[in-house]
């Protein structure tokens, strides 16, 4: 996937902002894992900290503030990804016409 986005997709054509926009899903998926381990309690098959998806989330374990280090260190990861693909794009792809 990442490999089409810089052959295939023009060059320029991400905002400035993308890819924090892009982070909205796993945000999502984040708030939802946080819900269903703190509250819901659904079991998730082959999770070790069930209910739990990941271990670093498990706040139960480890209380909240490692599991906030966690979370906003990822966060940056994937922005700053996010950041060095778009940074990429201005020089890789096909032309804009």
């Amino acid at each position: 996937m990442i490999v089409d986005t810089l052959m295939f997709d023009r060059r320029r054509s991400y905002d400035r902002l993308d890819p924090i926009k892009w982070m909205s899903v796993p945000i999502a998926y984040l708030i939802f894992a946080i819900i269903n381990g703190q509250w819901l309690k659904l079991a998730i098959p082959g999770a070790v900290d069930s209910p739990y998806p990941y271990y670093f989330l498990n706040i139960d374990k480890y209380g909240v503030q490692p599991v906030v280090i966690y979370c906003v260190v990822i966060a940056i990861a994937y922005a700053l990804l996010g950041y060095v693909l778009m940074g990429l794009k201005t020089y890789i792809g096909t032309k804009n016409n």
